[in-house]
């Protein structure tokens, strides 16, 4: 995450480019300072749409004995969309399966399995659960958050505050903001400014993406034998 405010960072860059250093950024209504909070949001957009860590959340909630579990921004602030199999019911520990297609849906409470296994569907902005769950069990998700700013440790949308940080790191949105004002400007090169916010991005996320095995097996729940290493020997 950014730890410097949104009001610094653009006054690095326009101090480093010789452009006039705005003394703040909420409420002006220059053309700059306004192009340059356009830029903050175009910036965002663009680097948000990675895996960033700070863009995920572990959450839970306790069912209700229904088959709509509630809204998701409800049970899920900030909800931008699950982490594929990363929803589990407990005490059973069991996951559930989903999304669902429309169709799928229609066919599993048409024929009205009783479970487990769970499913989910989403619809209307709403989680759904078939076969209807009990009341009182504990669903447990990974999901990641559309935030894209903090003020203190409170996630945000939108920016609001000259005293906002970025989710992502500073050096990120310097070179974000270098390849949209240079796009914007219709500068001859900003080309190799975005490659430039591209690149810089995959190196900040390199270290935090997760690794894969050829052997792991997707079944990793599965009953299995496992030898300590080690004990290879005895």
């Amino acid at each position: 995450m950014g730890t410097r405010t949104v009001l610094e960072l653009v006054q690095e860059f326009c101090g480093l480019r010789g452009l006039p250093v705005p003394s703040a950024l909420m409420g002006a209504t220059t053309a700059a300072v306004v192009q340059y909070r356009a830029l903050l949001n175009e910036t965002l957009r663009e680097a948000v749409a990675y895996p960033w860590p700070a863009v995920k959340v572990q959450s839970t909630f306790t069912s209700v004995a229904t088959a709509n579990q509630g809204e998701l921004e409800t049970l899920f602030p900030g909800f931008n969309g699950f982490v594929k199999d990363s929803l589990w019911m407990s005490p059973q520990v069991i996951p559930i399966r989903g999304p669902l297609t429309d169709s799928s849906w229609a066919a599993l409470t048409a024929l009205g399995i009783s479970g487990p296994p769970y499913s989910f569907w989403l619809s209307g902005g709403s989680l759904y659960f078939t076969p209807t769950p009990a009341a009182g069990n504990t669903v447990t998700a990974i999901y990641t958050t559309d935030y894209r700013y903090f003020n203190g440790t409170t996630p945000k949308r939108e920016l609001t505050e000259d005293s906002d940080t970025c989710i992502v790191p500073d050096r990120i949105l310097l070179a974000g903001l270098q390849a949209f004002w240079a796009k914007a400007k219709g500068l001859t090169g900003w080309e190799k400014d975005l490659t430039r916010f591209e690149s810089a991005v995959s190196q900040e996320l390199a270290p935090s993406l997760p690794s894969f095995n050829l052997g792991d097996s997707n079944m990793k729940t599965g009953p299995r034998i496992f030898i300590p290493p080690g004990s290879w020997l005895t």
